[in-house]
């Protein structure tokens, strides 16, 4: 599946990459490589899903900044596990 993944530091663009993955685990695996890149601030991870033809599921927001997110999803850090 085609995906865009885009990171977010207070409401400012800050990186864009465009991958095709094929399982729930490379997903996985670059939302987590892309959290690093974001250095603890407040940030929103989004994960848009080119293939997804229904508007309701094709974008993912994940982080701590809830701002631009249409239904936040908040995670907390110190409960991450590795």
């Amino acid at each position: 599946m085609k995906v865009i993944f885009r990171g977010y530091i207070q409401g400012k663009l800050v990186f864009q990459e465009r991958m095709d993955v094929q399982d729930d685990a490379e997903i996985t695996d670059a939302a987590e490589r892309h959290h690093e890149l974001l250095g603890g601030q407040p940030y929103m991870i989004e994960i848009e899903f080119l293939d997804e033809l229904d508007p309701m599921r094709r974008f993912h927001r994940i982080g701590t900044d809830t701002r631009g997110m249409v239904l936040p999803i908040a995670i907390n850090l110190s409960k991450r596990s590795n």
